[in-house]
């Protein structure tokens, strides 16, 4: 992304707009134009999450399973994924789906 448009994108975060929220932590995830940083990834996405952000839910729960820019914590990705799952997201189901499968800290496979 150019200079100009991430600084527009940092201006309408600021004032908090949601969506340019979850857009601006995915510029770190991604480096797009900028560092890969976690610590801002998952800062950016974690309010946008509690902020009822679709994308942002499923992705905080990726965040959470991954250890990326927060400390891993399946069982809290569990809940974000259930959450997506609430809101019809697929890709929180797919995610969910592979906790179940491979026994990824969840009750129904104790």
């Amino acid at each position: 992304m150019k200079k100009e448009s991430r600084r527009l994108l940092k201006l309408r975060s600021d004032k908090g707009n949601i969506d340019s929220m979850y857009q601006y932590g995915m510029l770190f995830y991604k480096g797009d134009g900028v560092q890969i940083n976690s610590k801002e990834t998952a800062k950016y996405i974690k309010i946008t999450a509690d902020n009822n952000h679709t994308d942002a839910i499923t992705m905080y729960g990726n965040l959470l399973f991954s250890g990326f820019g927060v400390t891993m914590d399946k069982k809290e990705a569990i809940k974000y994924f259930k959450h997506g799952i609430e809101k019809e997201d697929s890709t929180a189901m797919v995610n969910y789906e592979y906790m179940l499968e491979n026994g990824e800290d969840t009750e129904m496979n104790k």
